[in-house]
């Protein structure tokens, strides 16, 4: 992976940190003790909601931070499946990839296999279980 490649991804993980910790300080929880019981739900609502975009914020934030730990120890780049280079248009794509395509489609048919599996072993075992009751 070239050094000027190396040096933008950088500059643009620590600019995404800010703006995402920026965002996430802006998330308070908002007491409402006064006001109805519809008031009290929209506002149950609206700190479930900015709860869950914290926790998805945060995961992202851990993404970074370990894209920037790969940067600096020379890994950027290099799938951690195969440890062949994973292509700059994918890491345009999606910054924080850690595997490249081949691999990560892999995965993928993987783990749908093993859902659907999954499922299937689930609705069979309810249908015995059903059936001996």
């Amino acid at each position: 992976m070239d050094r000027k490649f190396l040096k933008e991804q950088e500059a643009y993980f620590l600019k995404l940190m800010d703006d995402i910790r920026n965002k996430m300080s802006k998330f308070t929880g908002t007491h409402l003790t006064n006001g109805d019981l519809v008031d009290q739900t929209l506002t149950r609502d609206e700190n479930n909601k900015n709860i869950k975009l914290n926790k998805r914020l945060s995961s992202f934030l851990k993404k970074i931070t370990y894209s920037l730990h790969l940067i600096e120890n020379e890994m950027y780049g290099t799938c951690e499946e195969c440890e062949c280079t994973i292509s700059k248009e994918r890491l345009k794509a999606r910054p924080t990839a850690t595997m490249c395509v081949e691999c990560k489609e892999a995965q993928e048919a993987y783990e749908r296999c093993t859902h659907k599996n999954r499922s299937i072993h689930q609705v069979q075992w309810m249908n015995v279980s059903n059936k001996i009751q």
